[in-house]
């Protein structure tokens, strides 16, 4: 399956997994639907970790927008994700910095469908 045919947040997160992109690099999936704080679930739940078993991380955050459409609240709303996206993923590699110990390196990234640029963001 085409990226540009996935249709769902979890046809995402499924076609990340069969890529390969991460693991390309030396990551593979420590985490998916994970707590960020284990056992409060109020402060968030990240889509996947990765780990490359020698303290560097990438948190990657999924995001399915939908298709463009026409207006100004589509817009906004396609805008509104991007940034949620963004900053949720900054948000929970930040936390898993601290909290890990010996995290030499931790990243974000998103992964989305958004048709300006689909695919795995570094940010």
């Amino acid at each position: 399956m085409e990226l540009k045919y996935c249709t769902s947040e979890s046809a995402l997160v499924a076609y990340l997994k069969r890529s390969g992109i991460l693991e390309a690099f030396g990551f593979f999936l420590l985490r998916e639907e994970w707590e960020v704080i284990p056992g409060h679930s109020q402060y968030g739940k990240g889509d996947m970790l990765y780990a490359d078993g020698r303290g560097r991380f990438v948190v990657v955050e999924v995001k399915y927008l939908d298709p463009p459409g026409r207006g100004s609240s589509a817009k906004r709303r396609r805008g509104r994700k991007r940034t949620e996206v963004r900053d949720q993923a900054l948000r929970y590699a930040s936390i898993i910095r601290q909290a890990v110990d010996g995290a030499r390196e931790v990243c974000a990234a998103i992964f989305t469908n958004d048709w300006l640029h689909p695919g795995l963001i570094w940010l």
